[in-house]
C-alpha cells in the first residue's frame, strides 16, 4: 500500500495523509489482500495486496471517482 501510495503523491504531486489514503483505496474495492506479508523483516509487516482488474473495470463503468 506504501508504494501506492508514493505513485499516486509522484503523479499528483501533493502529500497524502496515509489512512485517508489506505481507506480510500480499499473503499473503490479496486485492490484486494493477497493474505501474505512480506517476509525477513524484524517488525510486523503491512499486508500485501494485489489489483483487482475486473473491480477496476466495473468501477470504470459506474463513474469511479478518486477525489483528494
Amino acid at each position: 500500500m506504501s508504494e501506492l501510495q508514493r505513485l499516486y503523491e509522484t503523479i499528483l504531486g501533493v502529500r497524502l495523509d496515509r489512512a485517508n489514503f489506505r481507506k480510500k483505496i480499499i473503499g473503490l474495492k479496486i485492490v484486494r489482500k493477497t493474505g501474505e506479508r512480506p517476509s525477513g523483516k524484524p517488525h510486523k509487516t503491512p499486508h500485501l495486496y494485489s489489483f483487482d482488474k475486473r473491480a477496476y473495470s466495473r468501477a470504470l463503468k459506474t463513474d469511479l471517482n478518486f477525489s483528494i
